[in-house]
């Protein structure tokens, strides 16, 4: 579907819940975009999505829970990823957010419930606002528009 639309100036990649779960591991920064890794996968999509939109940055999200050490450790890995490329920028929800899941009382089952995902909604504008201030001279030309 990504590769149906017109390119965008901005996108969020915000994945890592399901894949600590999955039949691949983490794997590590030397795996090539595709390898069967979470950081193959990860980089197949940075690079999917660069070669659709060349002039978009990309915003790599950490994980949603600051007591799982799973999470952290992906969540490091995510930011590795994002320095190994000049156009994507690291969103830390787990030390920047104020709703974090297991700390959230708007949460039910182990997810946030509607008013929760408005929280996170608030605090993914907040910190992406943050990184944008924090790399003002990256941003100063760049126009965020849809």
């Amino acid at each position: 579907k990504l590769l149906s639309e017109n390119p965008l100036n901005a996108y969020f990649v915000a994945l890592m819940t399901n894949d600590i779960n999955a039949d691949y591991g983490l794997g590590t920064l030397s795996d090539t975009a595709g390898e069967n890794s979470f950081v193959g996968y990860m980089k197949n999509i940075i690079d999917t999505v660069h070669a659709h939109a060349p002039n978009a940055v990309i915003f790599l999200m950490s994980g949603y829970q600051n007591n799982n050490d799973i999470i952290t450790q992906y969540s490091e890995m995510v930011k590795q990823l994002a320095s190994l490329y000049s156009y994507c920028f690291y969103i830390d929800f787990i030390n920047e957010a104020e709703t974090i899941l297991n700390e959230s009382k708007y949460t039910a089952y182990g997810h946030y419930d509607s008013i929760g995902y408005i929280e996170v909604a608030n605090d993914i504008e907040r910190i992406t606002e943050k990184c944008i201030l924090d790399n003002v001279s990256y941003f100063k030309n760049f126009g965020l528009t849809n």
